[in-house]
């Protein structure tokens, strides 16, 4: 008896689950992965997206040997917003970014700027309705810096200024005496390209772009200098004048970055422009008129709306400074979404 109403409560029983379990639809787990795709896709339409970063430091020593007695105080900010269009096979990125720190230690009496740097950027590409992740691309882009420079020293200072006609001056400088070197908006680096991009990787947790292409590059100054010190003359400091001067030639960037995880996130860029054409009064020839620039980026999310970046440039403008110049920090930086 008790085996029949067992039975007979599983024959109901039965029914019952199979009510509750979804049917099997071949090819479900295709259909998962092509939605998860069209949700990392952009949307139409225009998208907005705003993040403000901050720094401070301060240190202060006293009686330390080999230190100097007082504080160092750095402060700063960055700015990195996004406008971006997306219609059909249509794309239009535009990216503005702004990075500025100001510094005080016991040698120099005035905060000076350690980190300066604004660039803007605007790209068009068309994605081919046969190959969407290849097509054509137009880019323009402007760098320079915001505000004035000069150099200041705590100690004696001798500089040798070289104009643009290769004329040497002498100057002697006393301690906390300070040299112009540029305006504000100098100098202004200009740059035009056109070519092929490829994008054969375009999710949320990875993303991989390449260009190549041919490109052009203006350099504007108003008659400003560049600090560029020879390390075999310890008691001169060599002062070159940056020069107006145009370049084209080939250019190949890649863009790739991604998430390791739900709070770490990474990007990397790193672009070289090779010219076949110089119009500027220079001994430098060959690969030593290369223009390079790498940018590095790693986030780590604090909380929904907080993150600690870490943030790396360097970037090789001959015709500016024959050097690397690179510049790195860490930033707390708050996301802002505007629509």
């Amino acid at each position: 008896m008790r085996t029949l109403v067992a039975l007979t409560a599983l024959a109901f029983a039965l029914p019952a689950a199979a009510q509750e379990q979804p049917d099997y639809v071949p090819g479900q787990d295709i259909d998962k992965e092509t939605k998860k795709e069209e949700a990392e896709k952009r949307p139409e339409g225009w998208s907005y997206k705003l993040n403000l970063g901050f720094n401070f430091s301060l240190s202060h020593s006293s009686n330390v040997v080999g230190v100097e007695d007082g504080s160092t105080i750095s402060v700063g900010g960055a700015l990195d917003g996004e406008a971006n269009f997306k219609s059909g096979q249509h794309e239009v990125l535009n990216r503005l970014g702004i990075q500025h720190t100001q510094s005080k230690n016991p040698a120099i009496d005035e905060f000076v700027k350690t980190v300066d740097n604004l660039e803007f950027r605007s790209m068009y590409m068309y994605s081919l309705e046969s190959v969407p992740w290849l097509g054509p691309f137009a880019r323009v882009r402007l760098q320079t810096a915001v505000l004035e420079g000069e150099f200041i020293s705590g100690d004696p200072a001798n500089l040798a200024i070289t104009d643009a006609d290769g004329n040497v001056t002498m100057l002697s400088l006393q301690p906390q005496q300070a040299f112009d070197l540029t305006d504000p908006f100098e100098p202004l680096v200009l740059r035009q390209s056109g070519g092929a991009f490829a994008r054969p990787i375009n999710q949320k947790d990875l993303s991989l772009v390449i260009s190549a292409g041919l490109g052009a590059q203006e350099i504007i100054s108003q008659g400003g200098f560049a600090v560029a010190d020879n390390e075999d003359t310890a008691d001169v400091i060599e002062v070159v004048e940056i020069q107006d001067s145009l370049q084209a030639g080939a250019e190949v960037e890649l863009d790739v970055g991604g998430n390791l995880n739900t709070l770490v996130s990474w990007n990397l860029t790193a672009s070289v422009l090779y010219p076949f054409y110089t119009e500027a009064e220079t001994d430098l020839e060959g690969v030593e008129l290369i223009n390079a620039e790498i940018g590095a980026k790693l986030s780590a999310k604090l909380a929904e709306w907080v993150s600690l970046d870490y943030v790396l440039t360097a970037k090789r403008i001959p015709l500016v400074l024959d050097d690397w110049q690179v510049t790195n920090g860490v930033l707390l930086t708050s996301a802002f979404n505007l629509l």
